[in-house]
């Protein structure tokens, strides 16, 4: 039986409107709503030149889905599409990504207030190409919990996302956070503001290294547990139609790039909502 409290969901998510969705780190980075969209995301990626693989790039092209099953539950497929890897020490190679996919349920939310939490968990297979440094011998869990406050013209959003491992050899567990801060500077422009971080759980035994591949897959490094990568970035969501809004960030890291694989990071993000 529908309650009160309920009535927010015969609407979907028409309380919240005026939230808009992060851009970084788009395959952990997930938004608390219930939706049905498509993502076209673009990442130019920089790896430092006094890092492990001594300089070089990845360039990555990717469609996310997500489809409101109900006004509770959403479906999402939160990685796929194609990368060119490229480092100075390794041949160059590209190939398809993993695929991940999930369900996300909101289990609470008050429209009155602006503030929405949900919760899931998103599977991700060994599928893609290892000339991409895609593939391996281990799949993934990653459970997560995302929420989202709104005061006046400023929006905050918030995940905190595991990844568990099925191999713990091949693949390093983790835990990844991100932040998002927008202020409604126009009707349809908003400057925006996004932390990320990553703190290794475990080691692995494939690669005798320090540093992991960061949100795009797991090197399984020997000697990553422990270590924090942190990084910003800086940029705006701006809607040129109704249902469509194109998003961009200059990402950096906060730290000494050259302990980690991210010199710095390009993302755009288009998002059409249906």
């Amino acid at each position: 039986a529908m309650t009160d409290d309920d009535d927010w969901f015969l609407e979907g998510m028409e309380g919240f409107d005026d939230f808009v969705m992060p851009v970084g780190m788009p395959v952990y980075f997930e938004d608390p709503f219930i939706r049905t969209d498509m993502r076209l995301i673009y990442i130019y990626h920089a790896i430092p030149d006094g890092s492990v693989l001594r300089g070089g790039q990845v360039h990555l092209a990717a469609a996310q889905l997500r489809f409101a099953l109900t006004d509770r539950l959403a479906l999402i497929a939160t990685k796929d599409g194609y990368s060119w890897f490229d480092s100075h020490i390794t041949p160059a190679g590209d190939g398809w990504n993993d695929i991940a996919l999930g369900l996300k349920y909101a289990f609470y939310a008050d429209a009155e207030e602006q503030m929405i939490v949900s919760g899931g968990v998103r599977w991700e297979w060994q599928n893609g190409s290892t000339d991409a440094m895609q593939g391996g011998n281990s799949q993934e869990i990653s459970p997560f919990v995302s929420m989202a406050k709104g005061w006046d013209r400023w929006n905050f959003l918030g995940t905190v996302s595991g990844r568990i491992p099925t191999n713990r050899g091949n693949a390093n567990a983790s835990l990844v956070w991100n932040l998002h801060l927008d202020y409604e500077l126009t009707e349809s422009f908003r400057p925006l503001i996004e932390i990320h971080g990553i703190h290794w759980l475990s080691n692995g035994d494939r690669l005798p290294l320090a540093t992991d591949y960061l949100d795009v897959g797991s090197l399984g490094s020997s000697k990553a547990a422990g270590h924090d990568f942190f990084s910003a970035g800086v940029g705006f969501r701006w809607e040129l139609a109704e249902d469509v809004s194109l998003g961009a960030t200059y990402e950096f890291p906060l730290e000494s790039a050259d302990e980690n694989l991210q010199d710095y990071r390009l993302t755009v993000n288009t998002v059409v909502n249906f």
